[in-house]
């Protein structure tokens, strides 16, 4: 498992429900509606699912409430998330921000060495960093790129994970949403890929407004159910042209 510690979470989030919040931490908005609402980290483990091959478990993740990342390996089933692999979150946890992952070992000479470094008995193992500074870790980022040609990581030949657009509240046929991450009308969700393309779902990147065009609505949408290509007008745009490339070159590597 590969994990992320959430501080909060209010999926229905809206550019005036985090308002004051924004204020308080000198936030852009939108930026602060895509962290509140989950999007942010939904596409960041997408990120991940996509480098390794690890998928959600269920749609958006289970993410449940712990007070802290130490009880990771008592709050998940791990023996039935073992041979699966996935991404997911916790929510509240103390430290703080940060990233986890959970390994898995039988061997026993390490398992001897591993309690003895006080990583506890197995065979379940956490390992968590309790920060991320995303104003030095970004630039080391690009420097690794441009200056080393060594990326971050690198994503595998076909993605397994996507990010697809829920609705926030119930929405009417029509509607044009304003935007797609950070937005009033949608947040972002990850899916196993294969589930995403069997429902219609539509990834919210595509959402974005271009050229001054919308998304618009053909057929109303209730809260908390996804997007669907059946039920939405996309402008005919660059984003949607490099989309419809990319899928071409994926069926073509099938």
């Amino acid at each position: 498992m590969a994990g992320n510690i959430k501080g909060f979470l209010d999926r229905s989030a809206t550019s005036r429900s985090v308002a004051e919040e924004a204020r308080k931490r000198r936030l852009n908005l939108v930026m602060c509606a895509a962290y509140t609402d989950g999007t942010k980290l939904n596409m960041e483990m997408a990120l991940v699912a996509n480098a390794t091959g690890l998928i959600p478990a269920r749609r958006g993740m289970t993410g449940p409430r712990v007070g802290h990342v130490s009880e990771v390996l008592e709050t998940f089933d791990l023996d039935a998330l073992r041979d699966l692999g996935v991404v997911d979150y916790i929510l509240g946890a103390e430290p703080g921000g940060g990233v986890f992952v959970v390994g898995h070992c039988e061997v026993p000479v390490q398992r001897e060495y591993l309690s003895y470094y006080k990583m506890g008995d197995g065979p379940y193992y956490l390992f968590y960093r309790p920060y991320h500074l995303c104003h030095l870790e970004t630039v080391y980022a690009l420097g690794s790129v441009v200056l080393d040609c060594r990326p971050v990581f690198a994503p595998l030949e076909r993605p397994v994970a996507e990010v697809i657009a829920i609705a926030k509240t119930d929405l009417s046929a029509g509607t044009e949403l304003d935007r797609a991450i950070g937005g009033d009308h949608v947040c972002g969700e990850i899916e196993e890929r294969t589930a995403a393309d069997a429902a219609g779902a539509v990834p919210i990147c595509l959402l974005e407004p271009e050229g001054g065009q919308p998304a618009r609505l053909t057929s109303d949408v209730a809260k908390g159910e996804p997007i669907l290509w059946s039920s939405i007008d996309l402008p005919d745009g660059e984003l949607l042209a490099a989309y419809r490339r990319q899928e071409e070159l994926l069926g073509a590597a099938a």
